[in-house]
């Protein structure tokens, strides 16, 4: 998560900075493994106390297991899709290991959204325009209104 980074200025020059074409959702994540394709190293301070609020999170219990839910809004979730894969060529081969977490931790978000998120159809007519959006190669702002084939 981008709240509470700090950065090296010296690996910035070496690889830049963020990349706003993604907009929100994965600037952090493309960041993250454009250091890690460039040899340099990600230190996280795991015990930083940090408010910040991912998400409406939920907790559920389904077959005796508690899972949290984190109720991300239709325009929240269109970018998440699509900034992920436009991400996952950009990575595949550098760093096969986080592409595949990721993509497994989407699918099993996905599972927990159609079970237990409401407005579920709106979000996932929004997925998959941020689905058909990478493919096209769109990134920016979301442009309301725009067809879906346009």
């Amino acid at each position: 998560m981008q709240s509470g980074t700090f950065l090296s200025t010296e690996a910035c020059r070496k690889i830049g900075l963020f990349d706003d074409s993604f907009f929100i959702d994965y600037v952090d994540i493309d960041f993250c493994l454009r250091l890690r394709k460039r040899g340099l190293r990600i230190i996280e301070a795991n015990n930083a106390i940090i408010d910040h609020r991912l998400g409406d999170p939920s907790r559920h219990t389904i077959l005796g297991k508690t899972t949290t839910v984190y109720s991300h809004s239709p325009i929240r979730r269109y970018y998440a899709a699509r900034n992920r894969l436009r991400m996952y060529p950009r990575y595949l081969f550098s760093d096969p290991g986080f592409i595949g977490h990721d993509f497994r931790s989407w699918f099993k978000e996905l599972i927990k959204l159609v079970l237990f998120e409401e407005d579920r159809r709106r979000k996932l007519s929004y997925i998959a325009r941020g689905v058909w959006d990478a493919f096209r190669g769109r990134s920016g702002m979301y442009k309301k209104g725009a067809s879906f084939f346009g």
